[in-house]
């Protein structure tokens, strides 16, 4: 479980890489299609369609990171004076409920990107391939399940009074 815990970890942390490639590039498409469109007066056709295909590549490989290190969006009001074994048990569960989420949502987003192979679909003003964009909301849907699946046994080893395998978010173990 070590093994795998790692592996996820690394995987985590390269795709938050191309996020923040992602993001750089957005910064970086934003500011020539101003330049274009105000002081050469020729803006660039497919600009805001990349920029807007980029910002969700951003968000989606970032979240795999955030789950990992858990600073996702927690609603604690019941959870935060918990103590104990009571706190893992409703960490479960919650982890339980989210990945049963993530696995739908999963499904879904795998189905509408082959359709949209199947179409061969193609955005309006730059008629780029729309398909491989939307694959990465199942690719990363995918680690995130896999990272939360992790987390549940992880839980279970920390109920049981072992560490935690999960080093990215070590600092906030659950305690």
């Amino acid at each position: 479980m070590h093994f795998v815990v790692r592996c996820l970890e690394r995987l985590a942390l390269g795709m938050n890489w191309l996020a923040a490639l992602a993001a750089v590039l957005m910064s970086l498409f934003v500011f020539l299609g101003v330049v274009m469109r105000y002081l050469v007066g020729s803006p660039f056709m497919f600009s805001d369609e990349f920029v807007g295909l980029l910002f969700v590549s951003m968000a989606f490989l970032s979240m795999p990171l955030g789950l990992a290190m858990r600073r996702h969006i927690i609603l604690d009001i019941v959870t935060r004076e918990m103590g104990g074994p009571l706190r893992y048990v409703v960490d479960i569960a919650a982890t339980l409920i989210m990945t049963t989420f993530a696995v739908w949502f999963m499904v879904l987003s795998y189905d509408f990107a082959a359709f949209a192979k199947l179409l061969d679909a193609r955005s309006d003003v730059g008629a780029m391939l729309l398909w491989p964009w939307m694959a990465l909301l199942p690719a990363c849907t995918a680690v995130i399940v896999l990272i939360s699946i992790a987390q549940v046994f992880d839980n279970l080893r920390q109920l049981a009074g072992k560490p935690s395998l999960f080093l990215v978010s070590s600092m906030e173990e659950v305690s």
